[in-house]
């Protein structure tokens, strides 16, 4: 099954063929909010969220307590993550190898 990179510029990345297709097929059919709600990145919902963006800019943030110990570690493993070549998922750091953790695809390692 092919995946990977596409010429689309609203939909840079698809899983597969059938991925690419319902995703188009969104971004001419759908509206906006469902267009949003799906996670399609049509330039209508960028230009939303953009001036959404804009609105939060100038409210105060708030300030949140450090995060525990194990929590941290958990993001430090996908800090370095590379992109599945099989099936475009994000790979886990395995010892010195990586590991899909949608398909289990490794990146050679044993």
């Amino acid at each position: 099954e092919p995946s990977g990179l596409t010429n689309d510029a609203d939909i840079r990345v698809a899983k597969s063929i059938v991925d690419y297709i319902f995703r188009w097929m969104g971004k001419k059919f759908l509206t906006t909010d469902q267009q949003e709600e799906a996670g399609i990145l049509s330039p209508e919902v960028k230009a939303r969220l953009a001036q959404a963006y804009s609105a939060l800019e100038g409210k105060q943030t708030v300030e949140y307590d450090a995060p525990p110990p194990g929590q941290t570690a958990l993001f430090n493993a996908w800090e370095d993550a590379v992109e599945c070549a099989r099936c475009g998922g994000r790979m886990v750091r395995t010892g010195s190898c990586y590991t899909c953790r949608d398909c289990g695809t490794n990146t050679g390692c044993s």
